[in-house]
């Protein structure tokens, strides 16, 4: 049976499985010395021993690829020679360091034009540009891939041709990715395609480190109060006050501008003397009022958090779908948590499509579902209903059809009440902060299962759902 080609993956998630990888102890520096190595065997199939090769290699990641395959190629007794786009100093990252053990006198800088007896050299290796350009390839770069497209005899890319998706691309006889192949890949504008694994370990494909990174939008220096995410939490009951107090807070250490919470008068009054934080309005959750309150902060691209404490029965469920449908008439993203659940419906969720993101725990999937919380389950649901699902557990599982991913962080002290509440305030900011649903839920999962660890670190059982929101601006150092 022939090996299973491995699903062309986009340059977001490459910086995520690297940032994942990091995390689980394969630094970059040793992923690029793989992938270096995987390039060198690539071209010995395509020299003979004696063979010039010229490597043209940008000051990127993508570069440093091309510069340990060349250091690799000296030391297996072939003639390669780099060909830097930029000076030494414009080098980045762990592919300087393999830079300077490579020999000066093999090495020249583009000067703007090519030397005459490149035209005589039998391969020349494209490490120039990696998966990230964003686009078109400007100076040098342009011209050195004109020079490649016009006038050598056979190139090899590396992991992706330069350019691939802009007006100018390199042209590319055959290409090695790295791990997997790259979004936009085909054999007419890659050559023929094979696939080097270069250690990325399996646990990099469950959520981490480098999700946080794609899900979180850090605030501009120049912006204002309120351009940061603004979040509204329709929740709160008697006796549970505490709920949506706690997913406000998620909310703001997760790094929202404002919070405003909708609840009644009843509630209002606790919530107001337990935080100054949040904003309290006690006019409840669908008056008139509230609902004129949600529609003008869900007009400023407010997400919207329905269900913390809001409690069981008709009214209860009424109060949510009314917002829901508010929400639904707007572009505002929703994330519905808890007893706002209950308000949901295959209508609802279709009307919400693309832009909601709930978030229940086992028992909750099976009673809005009816079915088991299973990953395939949850998988099925979130492509059926065209929704993000972020099921909570001891492993917590999100999908939004499409992809599936699990999050294995948090401590078993995250049991204790309200931990729940604090995830769904913090799904809820990175929403407000623009990440689409899918990054937000995995973002948020890890931040909170993070900070639980280090709650835990803390206050060992005794962690409380307070002491995981306080923990959040400690993860959020680690980007």
């Amino acid at each position: 049976m022939a090996p299973r080609v491995p699903a062309a993956i986009t340059p977001e998630e490459v910086l995520r499985l690297d940032a994942n990888a990091e995390e689980l102890g394969v630094p970059v520096a040793r992923l690029m010395a793989n992938a270096g190595r995987a390039l060198a065997d690539a071209i010995g199939r395509r020299v003979k021993r004696g063979d010039d090769i010229l490597l043209f290699c940008g000051h990127g990641n993508n570069g440093g690829d091309g510069i340990v395959a060349a250091v690799e190629l000296l030391a297996r007794g072939h003639c390669p020679w780099i060909v830097l786009a930029q000076p030494r100093s414009k080098m980045r990252g762990p592919g300087r360091a393999w830079l300077d053990k490579f020999p000066k006198e093999l090495t020249t800088v583009w000067s703007g034009r090519a030397e005459p007896d490149w035209l005589n050299v039998p391969l020349v290796v494209d490490c120039l540009l990696g998966s990230g350009l964003s686009g078109a390839p400007r100076a040098p770069y342009a011209a050195m891939i004109r020079w490649m497209n016009r006038s050598a005899r056979s190139v090899l890319s590396c992991d992706v041709p330069s350019g691939l998706g802009s007006g100018l691309a390199v042209k590319s006889d055959a290409t090695v990715a790295f791990h997997a192949p790259k979004v936009g890949m085909t054999q007419a504008n890659s050559g023929r395609i094979t696939v080097a694994p270069i250690g990325i370990p399996a646990g990099a494909a469950d959520i981490g480190v480098g999700d946080l990174r794609i899900g979180y939008n850090s605030p501009d220096a120049r912006s204002h109060k309120g351009e940061n995410g603004l979040v509204v939490v329709a929740g709160g009951s008697i006796p549970y006050v505490g709920a949506p107090l706690y997913a406000a807070l998620g909310a703001l250490r997760s790094g929202a501008d404002l919070v405003h919470i909708l609840t009644n008068d009843d509630v209002a009054g606790h919530l107001r003397s337990l935080s100054p934080e949040p904003i309290v309005h006690g006019d409840g959750v669908a008056s008139a009022k509230a609902l004129k309150l949600a529609h003008r902060i869900l007009e400023r691209g407010a997400a919207l958090l329905v269900g913390p404490g809001l409690g069981h029965g008709r009214v209860a469920r009424e109060d949510a779908q009314t917002l829901l449908d508010l929400a639904a008439r707007s572009k505002s993203c929703v994330v519905v948590d808890a007893d706002g659940l209950d308000a949901l419906d295959r209508k609802l969720m279709r009307r919400l499509a693309g832009r909601l993101v709930v978030t229940p725990h086992a028992r909750e999937f099976r009673d809005l579902f009816a079915l088991p919380a299973t990953a395939r389950n949850v998988e099925r649901m979130a492509r059926e209903h065209g929704i993000t699902i972020l099921c909570k557990g001891a492993v917590d599982v999100v999908s939004d059809g499409a992809n599936t991913r699990r999050c294995l962080r948090g401590h078993p002290t995250m049991t204790v009440g309200g931990t729940g509440d604090v995830l769904a305030g913090a799904v809820a900011t990175l929403l407000a902060k623009g990440a689409k649903p899918f990054d937000a839920a995995c973002a948020a999962t890890y931040l909170c299962g993070a900070a639980g660890e280090l709650a835990a670190a803390k206050r060992s059982w005794g962690a409380s759902a307070l002491d995981v929101a306080e923990s959040i601006p400690s993860v959020l150092l680690r980007l």
